[in-house]
């Protein structure tokens, strides 16, 4: 009996191995458009305009009647849908395809329509259709967008997607970008003073080529016009300027593509700069600058035109600030005719602020080197008592010296204060409740003359000193002056003890953990945490 019924059991068991047969489900249906390429087997209608073509493609597609689509450019300033044509399948099968409205002012295709009496299966990628757009005027580096709408039909309404039949009436929206990147033309020169009779080198490696919607345009030629004497068609060019002026200066640069199929398109950018040439210093002269080394800022030194150098600055004019502790380097240039005056003693006098503490004078002489320049270095100071009356405010500087019998001085003048500074401060809402949101905001000053880079940081105790959120945010070249406002959002949790809060907000050159340090003192505020208000329901 016990062998029979395992004989019975084993026939159960094969005759269920036997009858199992995967169920594999047909592929989806498909319906895409190829990234758009240069056209290169369709006819390049006259011009210089770039033209790209997309190719309609669908798969996996089984009783269907009719396959279609609508094209249409969403900046038809930039790009314009300008022809289309048979898919290869299409035209391999025979189909019949109608053309519906065409507007050929503003670049619409509506419904392109490839269609048959019988159904007809699509099981391999195939081209029904492949639509041109002609690129006119790109100026949006985001890329053109074309909207392309397809549709494939069925004869019967009750197929079931998953079968791999077409339905009854199914719309795929596709969504292709044309981006197109402008080359860039630009150019530096050294020395970056000239004066009269100067050999100027010129560099224009920073330029670059552009992105036509397929090819990268490679940079093919430089063409320089100087105002004056043939036209330069190298990289590096030089230039002798005389007299002293202005003069403009203009650079083109001219891009090609490899196998271009339109020889003629070419991509361009231009770009001028005004050189300024001054005119060579006559007889006995002295021109006193400056340079600030900062420990974590971006900008390590002061530019020219910041630090009071001539030609560009007169006497007595302003330049870049300094910060609490900064180190302040004076250099005293004396010359005769434009050359050097060596081993020659220069005297220094710098004033700090008038103030009712401590106004702080100090007095330096040192030689020229052989290049004509005397430096001495200074600290800006920081007492322990009364420090911004003493420190904040205006300081002089004077250098003078005497140059066969006759006096020559130069002067300027700085501020000093916490470089980037907090203005003024808002939070919103105040009171906040638990599991809401803090928004603290921050108008910044920027007391240098050239943008500062800076991290400004908020963070948030409740009543008992808990941290409970913190937010941070990353600002760059910040402008001279005031500028923001700068907000961070705060997520206040919902075990935050409720009463008076103080949020903490911070200025640093950049994270601590990332060799920041501070530019000015912290600032903080109270906060009113409550409980979880009773419209919104806790975790």
């Amino acid at each position: 009996m016990k062998k029979l019924l395992s004989l019975i059991i084993l026939a159960m068991l094969s005759i269920g191995m036997l009858a199992y047969v995967p169920i594999t489900k047909a592929a989806p249906p498909t319906m895409y458009a190829d990234p758009a390429t240069k056209t290169l087997d369709y006819p390049v209608w006259p011009g210089t305009n770039p033209k790209w073509n997309f190719s309609v493609m669908v798969n996996n597609l089984t009783n269907c009647l009719t396959v279609s689509c609508s094209v249409k450019s969403q900046n038809n300033t930039a790009a314009i849908v300008t022809n289309y044509y048979k898919g290869a399948y299409i035209t391999a099968q025979g189909l019949s395809w109608l053309i519906g409205e065409w507007d050929s002012v503003n670049g619409d295709v509506k419904d392109l329509t490839a269609y048959s009496s019988d159904q007809f299966t699509i099981s391999t990628p195939q081209e029904i259709f492949k639509i041109e757009v002609e690129g006119k005027a790109f100026t949006d580096a985001g890329g053109v967008i074309v909207d392309i709408y397809a549709q494939y039909a069925g004869d019967v309404d009750n197929i079931d997607l998953l079968t791999g039949d077409c339905p009854n009436d199914h719309t795929v929206y596709l969504n292709k970008v044309i981006q197109v990147i402008q080359p860039t033309a630009a150019f530096t020169w050294l020395p970056v003073t000239v004066y009269d009779g100067d050999l100027v080198t010129f560099d224009a490696t920073a330029s670059t080529g552009g992105f036509d919607g397929n090819d990268v345009t490679n940079i093919t030629a430089y063409e320089w016009d100087f105002g004056a004497g043939p036209a330069n068609l190298t990289v590096n060019p030089t230039f002798t300027f005389s007299p002293d002026g202005s003069y403009p200066v203009n650079l083109t640069i001219y891009t090609d593509i490899s196998g271009s199929p339109d020889p003629s398109y070419s991509q361009t950018a231009f770009v001028t700069h005004t050189v300024t040439v001054y005119a060579i210093l006559a007889g006995r002269d002295i021109d006193l600058y400056t340079a600030n080394w900062r420990y974590g800022d971006d900008n390590t030194t002061y530019p020219t035109p910041y630090t009071g150098e001539e030609p560009t600055y007169p006497n007595g004019a302003q330049v870049d600030s300094y910060g609490p502790q900064d180190l302040v380097c004076l250099y005293a240039k004396l010359t005769y005719n434009g050359e050097p005056i060596s081993y020659k003693e220069v005297a220094f006098e710098v004033h700090g602020p008038s103030n009712q503490y401590q106004n702080i004078i100090l007095w330096r002489q040192t030689f020229t080197n052989g290049s004509g320049i005397a430096e001495f270095c200074f600290r800006i100071p920081w007492p322990d008592l009364h420090a911004e009356d003493i420190v904040f405010g205006e300081w002089s500087a004077l250098a003078k010296a005497s140059v066969a019998n006759q006096e020559v001085w130069d002067s300027h003048w700085w501020i000093v204060h916490w470089i980037v500074d907090i203005e003024s401060e808002t939070v919103t809402p105040n009171p906040v409740y638990e599991l809401g949101t803090l928004e603290v905001n921050v108008t910044v000053k920027n007391w240098a003359m050239t943008p500062r880079n800076f991290t400004y940081t908020a963070t948030l105790y409740d009543e008992l000193q808990v941290p409970v959120g913190a937010a941070y945010l990353d600002v760059n070249d910040a402008p001279p002056g005031v500028s923001g406002p700068y907000s961070v959002t705060i997520f206040v949790p919902e075990w935050a003890y409720v009463g008076m809060g103080t949020v903490y907000k911070n200025l640093f050159t950049r994270l601590p953990w990332l060799c920041g340090i501070c530019w000015c003192p912290e600032y903080s505020e109270i906060v009113v945490i409550k409980a979880t208000d009773p419209h919104i329901p806790p975790f």
